[in-house]
Parts: C-alpha cells; sequence; structure tokens
C-alpha cells in the first residue's frame, strides 16, 4: 500500500471519529457519560491526522478535507 493511499484511508477514519465526538457534545449535556466519548474522539482523530501527516500529505491537504467534511458531516448528522 502507497503512502497516498495509506493517507486517504485514515483521513476516513480521522472524519468520522471526530463528528461523533462533536455530535456526542450535546448529548453530554444531558448525559455527562458521554464526555468519554468526546475526549476519545477528539484525541483519536488528532493522533490519526497526525499518522496521515506522517505519510507525507500536506497539512493543508489533510486539515482543510479533515476539517470541511467533519463541519459537513456534523451539520448533516445533528439534523437526524
Amino acid at each position: 500500500m502507497t503512502n497516498t493511499t495509506k493517507a486517504w484511508l485514515l483521513l476516513i477514519p480521522a472524519i468520522l471519529v471526530e463528528v461523533t465526538a462533536s455530535l456526542a457534545l450535546k448529548g453530554a449535556l444531558e448525559h455527562p457519560a458521554l464526555y468519554v466519548v468526546v475526549v476519545i474522539g477528539y484525541l483519536s482523530g488528532f493522533v490519526l491526522l497526525a499518522a496521515i501527516l506522517r505519510t507525507g500529505m500536506a497539512l493543508g491537504v489533510a486539515y482543510g478535507i479533515w476539517g470541511a467534511a467533519g463541519v459537513a458531516l456534523t451539520a448533516v448528522g445533528s439534523l437526524l
């Protein structure tokens, strides 16, 4: 597997854990146990982002896609 393929495959779970953490924030107001999901989600997202950068993907590309996709999916997820 090439570094480029690995970077793109790591980007998917990085986005998903960040979205999960963001969506869990609202639920954590009523169910404090969800703060565990928030912390694990954000930590996992940043660890995965660091791994993506180690593959050689440019920071602007990785963070731009991670951030934009995260915002879009969080907006859609909050509607549901």
